[in-house]
């Protein structure tokens, strides 16, 4: 009996290895087929002190492109204490993480070292597994978020 429990926890942590060999990134033609726009997604990404500058155009910020977006929220946005916190959505928390790096590409293993350092909170700083979070992230239909280089 103890040689099959050894077994099984075996099996469980070749799993887990398997998943945190997943890469997380945003796909924005996937997006796009998904009926989502990446640019209105970005938009509302956007810190206070800008939405403060975005509030007073025309289009408040409607006619921006993604990549002028996405290049303020990596270069000032991110740098906000608030961008990322412990009261978002853990998918929210992977899609800012994601535009930090422009999209990514990131392995699910740097990914849960990035959530554990900037999503959790000091008091309660667990984590989904890594399988929970590629079927979190397999799930997604909002994000533009996709998973590869999973082996078989």
């Amino acid at each position: 009996m103890m040689k099959g429990g050894k077994l099984l926890v075996k099996e469980k942590e070749d799993q887990g290895s398997r998943y945190m060999e997943a890469t997380v990134k945003v796909d924005v033609d996937h997006l796009e087929t998904l009926g989502r726009s990446i640019s209105l997604l970005l938009l509302h990404r956007r810190c206070a002190s800008c939405w403060r500058e975005l509030i007073n155009e025309p289009n408040q910020g409607l006619d921006i492109d993604a990549k002028s977006h996405l290049k303020q929220i990596t270069g000032h946005c991110s740098k906000d204490p608030g961008f990322i916190s412990h009261g978002m959505p853990m998918l929210e928390a992977v899609f800012r993480i994601l535009l930090i790096r422009k999209y990514g590409p990131i392995s699910i293993n740097k990914l849960v070292d990035a959530l554990q350092e900037m999503w959790t909170d000091p008091t309660n700083p667990s984590l989904p597994s890594p399988e929970k979070i590629y079927r979190m992230l397999k799930g997604d239909r909002y994000y533009g978020i996709v998973l590869s280089n999973l082996s078989s």
